[in-house]
């Protein structure tokens, strides 16, 4: 099922679930789907519990949320043509963004942990990928400190990959042409005697 919201006095979607986590839809947050007469609070919503099971007062971590500015909220919306929707009245949404990222995730080191896994050391690249993996999915579901963690940690494993990968390459290089320069001296002495 997909769900339009205001924020910032804004009508945006629709959105599914996992779509609304993203945008740190709070209990307060007014929402709409097909089938509903009017916009309604996220609380009010079965469906949407899950967005905020396991949170207290239902706000998402990290997530700061500010009141509506001016008099009570009445939450009524009118439907005008077109589908469209808008406040009733002239109160404004603010909603701030995390506090720490401004709305946006941690670097993930996917691409990185994937081609340091293929060319470099597929050990240490393969922790990498795990963690890469794992920054996408706590910042989703609002846990922006282990989001921020996993980012630090995938990073690390990527570049301690990279790093390894490089020096096993210059040894094989070095190797290489040792095995050369040995063969080719074992050669002339064969050759010419020496």
């Amino acid at each position: 099922m997909k769900y339009y919201i205001i924020q910032n006095g804004q009508q945006m979607g629709p959105y599914t679930i996992e779509q609304l986590r993203i945008y740190h839809v709070t209990p307060e947050t007014d929402v709409w789907t097909e089938g509903m007469a009017n916009w309604a609070k996220a609380k009010d919503i079965p469906a949407l519990a899950p967005l905020f099971a396991g949170v207290a007062g239902g706000a998402m971590p990290g997530a700061t949320v500010v009141q509506p500015q001016g008099a009570a909220n009445s939450g009524q919306y009118q439907q005008t043509a077109g589908n469209q929707y808008q406040q009733a009245s002239n109160n404004q949404y603010q909603q701030a963004q995390p506090s720490s990222y401004g709305g946006y995730p941690p670097k993930t080191w996917v691409v990185e942990a994937i081609l340091v896994t293929l060319f470099c050391c597929m050990p240490f690249g393969v922790v990498g990928l795990v963690h890469a993996t794992m920054v996408s999915l706590y910042y989703n579901r609002g846990e922006f400190e282990a989001a921020e963690q996993a980012s630090k940690t995938a990073g690390k494993w990527v570049k301690i990959a990279f790093i390894i990968g490089l020096i096993v390459i210059i040894l094989y290089v070095v190797l290489i042409l040792v095995m050369g320069v040995s063969l080719n001296n074992a050669y002339r002495r064969s050759l010419y005697g020496y």
